[in-house]
């Protein structure tokens, strides 16, 4: 069983990497470790359990029931992942979510170009749409969805655990946080 690597924790503040290349691919079922990696040097252990957990992710993918977006540096570092989440194989409806940003690729706009790819992905094998919970203690989420033309359609009060945090995000976190809910 592979382990976080040694000083792969929480983010601190880091140099930006403004000018290392990038390519946008779907997630392969054995990169769980590398997904895990991101998503811990991000968030710490303050996001959704089964994304720490590359069985999970591999079991996931391979039914059918996620899809996974991310971006890769050239030496193969996953940097950014969005995720679209089904109930079932044939729902034709789709949960987005899962979006991690490294810290030193934020201000790219990586978010919005993963949504953007997971949108055409979702057209091309005919879905309906997508929906995702936007939480209200920083914006970009909600930015993104309302670039990509999804409307509000709801608020979910007090929705979101106290418990998640966001690493060099000014997002000091000291109640269960409201989401917006989102339609595409």
């Amino acid at each position: 069983t592979e382990t976080l690597a040694a000083g792969s924790g929480p983010a601190a503040v880091e140099s930006p990497a403004e000018d290392v290349p990038l390519s946008f691919r779907l997630l392969r079922p054995e990169e769980g470790v590398d997904l895990a990696r991101c998503f811990y040097h991000c968030y710490g252990y303050s996001y959704l359990d089964f994304v720490y957990h590359p069985e999970k992710i591999r079991e996931l993918i391979e039914q059918g029931l996620q899809t996974s977006f991310v971006a890769v540096t050239p030496d193969g570092e996953i940097v950014a992942h969005f995720g679209l989440s089904r109930e079932t194989v044939d729902a034709r409806v789709a949960e987005t979510g899962q979006a991690v940003v490294n810290p030193r690729f934020r201000g790219r706009k990586l978010f919005e170009t993963l949504k953007e790819k997971a949108a055409e992905h979702a057209r091309a094998e005919g879905n309906y749409g997508f929906y995702s919970e936007s939480v209200t203690i920083h914006p970009y989420t909600q930015k993104g969805n309302l670039k990509l033309g999804a409307s509000e359609t709801g608020t979910l009060l007090s929705y979101a655990p106290q418990r998640l945090s966001f690493r060099n995000i000014d997002a000091s976190v000291q109640h269960r946080q409201t989401t917006v809910l989102f339609y595409l």
